[in-house]
This record gives C-alpha cells, structure tokens and sequence, in this order.
C-alpha cells in the first residue's frame, strides 16, 4: 500500500505569496520505519512534542525557549531523517496574485475555496506519477514484479471545514474518473492532526521550505532541499489560464473534472 501525507503552507494570502500543498509518498511499511526515526530524533536534546515549521521559526509553542541556532540545529536533524529514508517528495503551487485575479469573488461563495484547487491538483499529480514511472516496462515485467498503479491512502493536516467540503467534492470526482485516475484515489482521503503524526510534520517541513523557496527567493535552501527532496521535487504550478478556466465551469457548478485536470 502506499502511502501519501499532505501540508499547506501559505494559506493566508500575502502580497506576491503563494499557497502549497506538498507532502511525501512511501511505500507503507517505509512509513513505520521513518516514524521510529522521526520520532527518536523529537526526543534528542532539545526535546520537543512535534515540529511545526511556523513555531521552529518563531520561537513559538514546541521550540519556545530554544534559541536559534539549537531550533535551527533540530530542524537540520529531523531533515536527516528524511535523507535517510528518502520519500518521494510532490507539491503543487498556486499564486495568491492569480487566484485573487480569476477566482475569488467571481464564484458562487461555497466555491470560493483556494484549498480544493490544490487539494485535486495534488491528487491528480500522484496519479500521473505512477504512470509515468510505469510508462516504456514491459507487460512481462509488469506481470513478472507485480508492478501496477496502486491505491494510495491519502493524509492530510486537519482543515477543518475547507477539508469536509474537498470531501464531498471528492466522491464525485471519484464517480466520474475512470481507468488508474480512478484506482489512485479509490480510498477516501483523511484529515488528521499534524501534532500526532509524525509524516505530516515531515509534510509541513517539506511546504514551509518551498513557500519560502518562493516568496524569498534569496535565501539559500540548497542544503535545506538536499536533505528533504533528495531525488528531486514532483511539482505542479497552477497556471492563471488554468484559474481562469476553473472560475468559468464554477460559474454554474463544482465541475470537479475542471480541477482534476
């Protein structure tokens, strides 16, 4: 089974900000082996419960009393973990610029929702990466390893009620896709606590860096995205055309179709 935990990052707009949603994927059992470690790392000098990217920075609820260079030195050890188990690492990207330019206010407001254009393009993303890891093997070898396009079980960080909304949005989408799209997302997405799980920790590190990658170009993340994305980063940016086409078919309903695309 695979396994795949989301974080946002960005999502309240900022002047030239942009909003993401990125995470990792793994093989489960690879998922066990990472949790030990991450874990084992919390509790090194300077414990804390669970790492917030926002709190590291701030000085703020777990890291409260760290000074700097000890916050910066656990984020760099927790970073490690994820060299050494070296997930698949995916994000999509919007510009708040273009969606306040073609979305917000221009649909229906229970449409208004900057979280589901992510939330779908994301989805959407982990099924175009197994295809494209499956395209030019052999049907033999297919046959041979038991290589297919499996499910995923999708984990996100709690969103309150923009996540129950992506959910029943969802089960439509579900009911319309067809072929790998639809065995991809055959299970049901959950919203969980990023305090409790330690993937989605990794998941909001990995959402953090790239928002500040964006919105602080200057700064120098090479080592940071060495550690974190090692094999490279999956990633999607959302176009202002792509924007302008969702709030066209939001005119009238959730064409959900528009998202996945």
């Amino acid at each position: 089974m695979l396994k795949s935990y989301v974080d946002d990052s960005g999502s309240d707009p900022e002047p030239g900000g942009v909003f993401v949603l990125a995470g990792y994927l793994m093989e489960e059992p690879r998922w066990d082996d990472f949790a030990e470690r991450w874990d084992a790392q919390l509790k090194r000098p300077y414990a804390i419960d669970y790492c917030r990217m926002s709190d590291a920075e701030a000085g703020e609820g777990p890291f409260e009393g760290i000074d700097r260079i000890h916050r910066n030195r656990k984020v760099m050890d927790l970073a490690q973990v994820l060299y050494e188990c070296n997930p698949t690492s995916i994000y999509c990207v919007m510009s708040w610029k273009d969606y306040i330019a073609h979305i917000k206010g221009q649909v229906d407001p229970r449409l208004d929702n900057p979280y589901a254009v992510l939330f779908f393009k994301i989805l959407a993303m982990h099924s175009e990466l197994q295809k494209r890891l499956n395209e030019g093997i052999p049907q033999e070898i297919k046959d041979q390893h038991g290589i297919a396009i499996k499910p995923v079980d999708f984990i996100f960080d709690d969103q309150g009620p923009a996540g129950l909304k992506c959910l029943q949005w969802y089960s439509t989408l579900r009911d319309r896709v067809q072929g790998p799209d639809r065995i991809v997302i055959s299970n049901a997405p959950q919203f969980k606590d990023d305090r409790e799980l330690t993937p989605l920790q990794a998941a909001d590190m990995l959402a953090w860096h790239i928002r500040r990658a964006y919105s602080h170009p200057k700064e120098d993340r090479r080592k940071m995205f060495d550690l974190i994305a090692q094999s490279g980063l999956w990633q999607y940016e959302v176009s202002p055309n792509e924007l302008a086409d969702i709030a066209y078919a939001f005119k009238t309903r959730v064409n959900t179709e528009m998202l996945w695309e």
